[in-house]
């Protein structure tokens, strides 16, 4: 396996993680890569009206913030991988689904912050420390995730459930 595979591994793998930690739901994930739709590897996590559990989410905008934070933690979680910094990634990408208003962080950061850029700054860095500390804490987990990513390539949505029910 190259070392961009293994990488796009624990970079998707961060985004599995942290959106599990926090209630949303995984429907599938995969490393392999499709040029043609622009992705090394790609976690299925729509913006939708189910959540696995609702307690933490008492508005749109908690549950909005909570897709920005799983967005940061792929970007962390390669960071960390590699252990470095990585040249910016465009994350104006995936929060869109079928049947969602939203089309990426922008959309979600001037939703949940306003028309403010001061917020709209605060709001993203919060949520970027956010997905660096859920990173930090689910490391383990993460690597674990990565391993198996690295091993089935693709999972869909039940093995994506039974991967990280076991682990968290």
């Amino acid at each position: 396996m190259t070392e961009e595979s293994r990488q796009t591994a624990y970079h998707e793998a961060g985004h599995m993680v942290v959106a599990w930690e926090l209630g949303l739901n995984v429907l599938g994930a995969t490393i392999v890569p499709d040029p043609e739709a622009g992705y090394a590897g790609r976690v299925i996590v729509p913006v939708e009206d189910r959540v696995r559990y609702a307690d933490w989410v008492e508005s749109e905008h908690a549950y909005l913030y909570a897709h920005m934070v799983m967005n940061y933690a792929g970007m962390e979680a390669g960071e960390k991988f590699v252990g470095a910094p990585q040249p910016e990634i465009d994350i104006d990408v995936g929060l869109a689904s079928p049947d969602s208003d939203y089309g990426g962080i922008a959309n979600v950061l001037l939703e949940v912050a306003g028309p403010s850029e001061q917020e709209q700054l605060e709001t993203s860095e919060g949520a970027r420390r956010h997905a660096m500390h859920l990173v930090a804490v689910r490391w383990s987990q993460i690597e674990a995730v990565a391993q198996t990513l690295m091993d089935r390539e693709t999972l869909d949505e039940r093995e994506c459930r039974e991967v990280l029910e076991e682990l968290l």
